[in-house]
């Protein structure tokens, strides 16, 4: 910066600078992963059964009797064997045992789950080539060491580069260089800025300040097409040193 004084109280000035503006974006995605697990139960039943059949037959059978003989005087002088036919039952009886046996599998789905969450910090930036434009104004006078004074003005930002954050899938970002020709951010900006400084002189020609400072991003660093707006305010206190030619 380099100052020209128009009045004892009244100055203007210009100069050449950089800046850069920065952010600190961080993306936390949470990943759930499943995993089924299947527990099989196997079940052996066995029964039995038993029935009963029962069923008869009629047969034939030639039962011996003894037949007397008789004499002509009616006297038994001995026997004969003859074969009498009579009806004989027989009953069967069928006992049957049977068994049957079952295999049942039960399956039970065993569902567990893990989480893992991730951080990922990306940084862009972007960066300029500044010309700044003040008009100061003094405060106090007097031939003390001490005075104070009112500044005001505008920089003009010149867009060098940087980095920006994209994505293809809305999932995963990254950040991406990008040139002063190329992307989504002006080539021409403009701030606006002001001081309050108090100073103290250590010699007739050299001096130190410390000035709360306020800067106001008057246009954004977006391109108007791109729908986007960022135009940050900034403050903070400058700490300067200032010497006179």
């Amino acid at each position: 910066m380099a100052e020209y004084r128009l009045t004892p109280r009244l100055s203007v000035g210009g100069g050449v600078g950089y800046s850069t503006f920065g952010a600190d974006l961080r993306l936390t995605n949470k990943k759930t992963d499943i995993s089924v697990a299947y527990d099989t139960t196997t079940t052996r039943t066995t029964r039995f059964y038993t029935s009963t059949n029962r069923t008869y037959s009629i047969r034939i059978v030639q039962v011996p009797q003894l037949s007397p003989i008789f004499n002509s005087n009616g006297q038994v002088i001995g026997y004969n064997t003859v074969y009498v036919p009579r009806q004989d039952t027989v009953f069967t009886t069928t006992v049957q045992r049977d068994s049957v046996h079952s295999v049942s599998n039960t399956v039970t789905p065993r569902i567990s789950k893990k989480e893992t969450v991730s951080t990922t910090l990306l940084q862009p930036n972007y960066r300029f080539f500044t010309v700044p434009l003040m008009l100061r104004y003094r405060l106090t006078m007097g031939p003390g060491r001490w005075w104070a004074d009112v500044a005001a003005g505008a920089q003009f930002q010149f867009f060098l580069g940087g980095t920006q954050v994209i994505t293809e899938d809305g999932e995963n970002f990254r950040t991406e260089a990008i040139r002063p020709s190329s992307g989504p951010f002006r080539p021409l900006n403009l701030a606006l800025a002001g001081s309050l400084a108090l100073n103290y002189a250590l010699t007739n020609r050299l001096s130190v300040s410390v000035a709360p400072s306020m800067r106001w991003q008057a246009l954004s660093v977006y391109k108007t097409e791109t729908g986007l707006r960022q135009q940050p305010t900034a403050t903070g206190l400058q700490l300067g040193v200032r010497f006179k030619l």
